[in-house]
């Protein structure tokens, strides 16, 4: 299984995983000497990196997101989510 993570936020970077082992790992600032503390905010920059190491978006089996997860103010329970 192909497994992308992407942080997109402050200090964005790209992981790529494939059967529980590291491909490839690149942090945002390092993309064309970006300045630090660089999101990763375009999905292009997404497409370039995986092509550089031969994956077509298309490979890739899944895309984790990270983010910060708000309980509802009304429940203060996080949502189900179906697997």
């Amino acid at each position: 299984m192909l497994v992308c993570g992407l942080k997109l936020t402050h200090d964005g970077g790209l992981a790529l995983i494939e059967d529980g082992r590291l491909v490839t790992s690149v942090e945002a600032e390092k993309l064309d000497n970006n300045r630090r503390f660089q999101p990763l905010d375009r999905l292009e920059t997404v497409a370039d990196v995986l092509a550089a190491e031969g994956v077509a978006v298309t490979d890739v089996d899944r895309f984790v997101v990270d983010g910060w997860f708000a309980p509802s103010a009304r429940t203060r329970t996080p949502p189900s989510w179906s697997t």
